[in-house]
């Protein structure tokens, strides 16, 4: 079973952050691990596999991602904290 009651920002960077706990943790491509923490690259809108996010008919926020992978979640637990004029 799925979590879609979680809450899930986009930075002011276009990072993809997912709150896990208490906290909102920065997620990390998969793809760009290469022996280290240090040189993965942050999940984000920078990707061309990464989906505009958009509001479902049943009032949630549904963002595609990578390799088929969909993250979803209520539509007052989602942030877009990017600048909408960029």
């Amino acid at each position: 079973m799925e979590d879609h009651d979680r809450d899930i920002q986009i930075t002011t960077s276009g990072y993809l952050k997912v709150k896990r706990g208490a906290q909102l943790k920065q997620q990390f491509c998969p793809f760009s691990y290469v022996g280290s923490s240090e040189a993965m690259i942050p999940c984000g809108d920078w990707c061309p596999l990464f989906g505009e996010p958009f509001c479902t008919s049943g009032n949630e926020v549904r963002i595609d991602l990578c390799h088929g992978h969909t993250i979803w979640c209520p539509k007052d637990k989602f942030q877009d904290l990017r600048n909408k004029e960029d």
